[in-house]
């Protein structure tokens, strides 16, 4: 008898123990997920953390349940709209940018301009009908007057009220898709470049014409050089003599030319610019570059202000000849730039490659806290994008994302699945996703690629492309069919429009 109370005794213990070893780690278990879930990090992570303790985590932050954006009011005409292009930030003062957002009203049939304030979160105004094919229009703009070309008609509009002030006749029409700022404001004059080659100026108080010159070629860029108004050119009809003309915007008299030259590595033989060719400049404006297709390609760099030669580079095993806007990038006084292989650093105290690969087609899309941040396209294989940080100093590279998206928004007039910005260490990832069809806001640390905020956008069709991006100091503005206001500390949707 004694010993079945013995044993039963014991068996008690021992399953006394055992629940509550259970209950021991089952409570650790649970607490672990609790913290996992405050920090927004999945078990996945946590295994793959420990299983490559040498690369950084990515921590999902979980989306938080929002309001659905409010509707943006104001003095815009009631109706179904579509945004034809992205939106065109003005230069205020205020916390974040001023848009100018075309879009087409399909209940009116109309397209118009409205001006959107970021400050007050409305339409101020909106234009009357300025026509069709919004997309090709020309804005440009000063502190009085915004210039619009529409076709072969120049429009300028009272900025305060969206009124038409005045309008002119061009003697053609402005090719947006091919020439390069083709409408720009030098202080009291509108510059125009039409499709004909005639460059013509207009006082942007009235309209009336100040002067014109015809060009030799129907060249495609305005480059302002220190006030002056800048075309490249040929000298004659040979194309063997490209130049950049400087005209004085108030009356158009000739203010001298700029022709970059370089030479052949161990040759005589000087080649000069193309007047296709794109001329790059520095944020400021204080240098101009041009890609010179010697051999090898030769960068020159020249002082916007004294029009004199201050650099000539030789990029040793450098593919490219033209100079593309989008493959290039100023940081600081140093140039970064891609030939689709590699990306090369032109500094004041030379060049060197920054990094290269043979199956990536390579881009610098910007920098901060000393990496640099490439989109690459795989080249073998099936083609995919991802973004690589490179530590700029040694040309490391710190981390890699692989996106789902294929189509990178590039550039004003283009459409695409996946949008980047770097924003002072981080990066900010705007990304279409498939399956559910989703738009995912994501903000990235710049040096090791952790996840900070991570959210679903609130838009009403998230299988559209986007049309546009633009970045303020604490808000993006995302073209999406409507235009949408997100916060960048926390990617949750503030606004939309209409």
């Amino acid at each position: 008898m004694a010993e079945r109370q013995a044993s039963n005794a014991g068996r008690r213990t021992a399953g006394g123990c055992a629940i509550g070893l259970i209950t021991l780690v089952a409570g650790v278990g649970l607490g672990v997920a609790l913290t996992l879930g405050i920090l927004g990090i999945s078990w996945a992570i946590l295994l793959e953390r420990l299983a490559r303790p040498g690369q950084a985590p990515a921590i999902m932050v979980g989306p938080t349940v929002t309001p659905p954006p409010r509707p943006i009011q104001g003095a815009a005409a009631p109706g179904r709209r579509f945004l034809v292009t992205a939106p065109l930030e003005l230069d205020t003062d205020t916390r974040d940018p001023d848009l100018l957002v075309v879009s087409r009203n399909y209940d009116r049939n109309t397209e118009t301009i409205a001006y959107l304030s970021s400050d007050t979160g409305t339409v101020r105004w909106e234009s009357p009908p300025l026509g069709d094919s919004g997309s090709s229009w020309a804005i440009a703009y000063g502190d009085a007057i915004i210039a619009v070309a529409v076709e072969e008609r120049l429009l300028g509009l009272r900025r305060d009220t969206g009124e038409l002030a005045w309008e002119t006749a061009l003697s053609d029409s402005i090719s947006t898709s091919i020439c390069e700022q083709c409408l720009q404001v030098f202080g009291e004059v509108v510059v125009a470049l039409p499709q004909d080659g005639l460059l013509q100026a207009f006082s942007l108080a009235t309209g009336a014409p100040r002067w014109s010159h015809r060009l030799q070629e129907t060249t495609r860029q305005i480059v302002d050089v220190g006030g002056l108004v800048g075309v490249p050119d040929d000298l004659d009809t040979s194309g063997s003599a490209s130049v950049l003309l400087l005209f004085a915007p108030e009356d158009g008299q000739a203010a001298g030319q700029i022709q970059p030259t370089c030479t052949d590595a161990g040759s005589d033989y000087t080649r000069g610019a193309s007047y296709y060719d794109h001329i790059g400049r520095d944020p400021a404006g204080r240098v101009l570059v041009w890609l010179i297709d010697t051999s090898p390609p030769c960068l020159v760099s020249v002082d916007a202000r004294t029009h004199q030669v201050v650099g000539r580079t030789r990029l040793e095993g450098f593919q490219g000849s033209e100079l593309e806007p989008d493959n290039s990038r100023f940081v600081g006084d140093s140039l970064y730039l891609s030939d689709g292989r590699s990306v090369v650093i032109v500094a004041p105290q030379g060049s060197s490659v920054l990094v290269e690969h043979d199956d990536y087609a390579l881009k610098p899309l910007g920098a901060g806290d000393g990496a640099l941040l490439v989109l690459a396209q795989r080249t073998r294989g099936s083609a995919r994008y991802e973004l690589w940080a490179i530590d700029m100093a040694s040309g490391e590279q710190l981390w890699d994302r692989v996106l789902t998206a294929t189509d990178e928004l590039d550039g004003h007039l283009d459409t695409g699945t996946f949008a980047t910005r770097v924003l002072g260490d981080t990066v900010v990832l705007v990304e279409q996703q498939k399956e559910p069809a989703t738009v995912i806001y994501e903000r990235l640390s710049l040096r090791d690629g952790v996840s900070r905020v991570r959210a679903p956008l609130a838009v009403n069709d998230p299988s559209s492309y986007l049309r546009g991006a633009i970045w303020g100091r604490e808000r993006a503005f995302l073209a999406i069919d409507e235009l949408y206001t997100v916060e960048l500390a926390t990617g949750r949707t503030l606004a939309r429009w209409p």
